[in-house]
């Protein structure tokens, strides 16, 4: 998926085009199904309208892991009511440094870390590198590993 500033110069779909030619899928208001049963949604970013919300479709017939992907963390109730099993975002930082964290614990249910919402795991990264400033005095640079497990 794409993120807030790979709008910035909006000229988007050149740059998923050469990451494109180097083999890799971009899921822009789109699902795809993996081999293994796993259905993969991503969104485009919350700053470019929320009319991609059309899906977050509630799919009752589906008994594969349903993830949705979503740069900025702004809609887990509507991930959990549509059905999803797990809600991955980043886009907080964590608010990268003080006292910015204090803001963005305020903007969002979760600006970093993990909540259970009923069957749905919200996870939000504060991801591995920096905006603005180069200064990161919050949560450490991460990258996430995720086990699924079937149950």
């Amino acid at each position: 998926i794409m993120g807030n500033h790979d709008y910035i110069d909006r000229r988007p779909q050149e740059e998923i085009a050469l990451w494109e030619r180097q083999g890799m899928h971009f899921l822009v208001d789109s699902s795809t199904t993996l081999p293994c049963g796993v259905e993969l949604t991503g969104l485009r970013d919350w700053s470019q309208g929320h009319d991609n919300d059309r899906q977050l479709h509630k799919d009752t017939n589906n008994q594969s892991l349903r993830i949705l992907l979503d740069h900025q963390p702004r809609r887990p109730l509507e991930a959990q009511a549509a059905g999803y099993d797990l809600y991955l975002c980043g886009h907080t930082h964590a608010g990268q440094f003080w006292p910015v964290r204090e803001i963005t614990k305020r903007m969002y249910l979760l600006d970093y870390g993990t909540l259970q919402l009923g069957q749905l795991t919200h996870i939000t990264s504060c991801g591995y590198g920096l905006w603005g400033l180069p200064i990161r005095n919050g949560p450490r640079p991460e990258v996430v590993l995720i086990h699924v497990k079937k149950k």
